[in-house]
Formats: C-alpha cells, sequence, structure tokens
C-alpha cells in the first residue's frame, strides 16, 4: 500500500477509534449533569489527545520521543478542527430546532447530541488530518525522495575509443 494511502487508511482508522471514545466520555459526562457545550469540549480535548499520541506513533511513525511541547503545538494546530467541529456541533443542535442548555435550551436528546456531535466530528476530520500531515508532523510524515542513481558510478557501455580495453589492458 502506498505512504500517503497507509496513512490515510491509519488515520481514519484511528479516528473511527477515537470517536467512540470521544462519543463515550461525552455520554458520561452529559449524564453527571454537564452540559453540553462544556462536556463537549473535554470530550474533544481528551480525544484529540488520545489522537496525538496514537496518530504520532502509529500514523506519522515518529520516532522521537515525545514532547510536552509538541502536545502543546498538536492541540494548537489541533483546536482549528476542533473549532469546527464544537461550531458544527452547536449548528446541528440549533438547525434541529434543539437548543442546548448552553443556549437556554434544554430539549436535545441524547441521540441529538451524539449525532451533532458526529456532524461536528466529521467537520473537523479533514481539517485535523491536514494540519498534522502539512504542520504540525511533516518531517517524520514526509519520506525521502528515492534517489536517482549516480551517473558517475554508471558502467559505461562501450569501451571509449581513445582508451584501451579492459581486454587490451590486461595484455
Amino acid at each position: 500500500m502506498r505512504t500517503e494511502a497507509r496513512r490515510v487508511l491509519g488515520f481514519l482508522v484511528f479516528g473511527a477509534c477515537l470517536f467512540a471514545a470521544d462519543l463515550a466520555l461525552l455520554s458520561v459526562l452529559i449524564a453527571a449533569g454537564s452540559p453540553p457545550f462544556p462536556a463537549r469540549i473535554a470530550s474533544w480535548a481528551f480525544a484529540a489527545s488520545l489522537s496525538w499520541i496514537l496518530n504520532r506513533r502509529f500514523t506519522f511513525r515518529t520516532q522521537a520521543p515525545p514532547r510536552l511541547s509538541e502536545w502543546a503545538t498538536f492541540l494548537a494546530g489541533a483546536s482549528i478542527a476542533g473549532a469546527a467541529n464544537i461550531a458544527v456541533f452547536g449548528w446541528v443542535l440549533g438547525t434541529t430546532g434543539l437548543a442546548p442548555t448552553w443556549l437556554g435550551g434544554g430539549n436535545a436528546t441524547t441521540i441529538h447530541l451524539m449525532l451533532s456531535a458526529a456532524a461536528g466530528s466529521l467537520a473537523g476530520l479533514s481539517v485535523s488530518y491536514l494540519s498534522a500531515r502539512l504542520v504540525l508532523l511533516p518531517k517524520s510524515a514526509t519520506p525521502a525522495p528515492p534517489r536517482a542513481p549516480d551517473p558517475v558510478q554508471a558502467p559505461p557501455t562501450e569501451p571509449h575509443p581513445h582508451l584501451p580495453s579492459p581486454a587490451q589492458k590486461a595484455r
């Protein structure tokens, strides 16, 4: 499988697993009485941190030891995707007539919250991948281009007309 296709597939597989973890934490927080918006931010931050750990090691195969500054940089970049994610989450709830409690409503059902979270996660997926691939982990994510053969090392196909051939040198 080509390197980029493998990366995209790995990113999507981890994304699906992280989405499940994100929804699980969102459900627990809402069941515990947290309003949807703070619960969504917390579940997103949890999933984004796991994304950094898993994708840096397996999808982009970063060999350097993880650093706190790298995690903070990743979260800063992922916050753009997170903003898109949370904005779509709120937009879907708002356009379906289910104003969340943080907007003064309170009639959003769990399934609507989960579907809104799914829509938000899909909105942030491409932003997150491009952020990781092009900006945050470009050195580890970009393989070195293949080297061209060195023309100096290539054996000549015909003997030079003014130099003796190997057979003539052996005499």
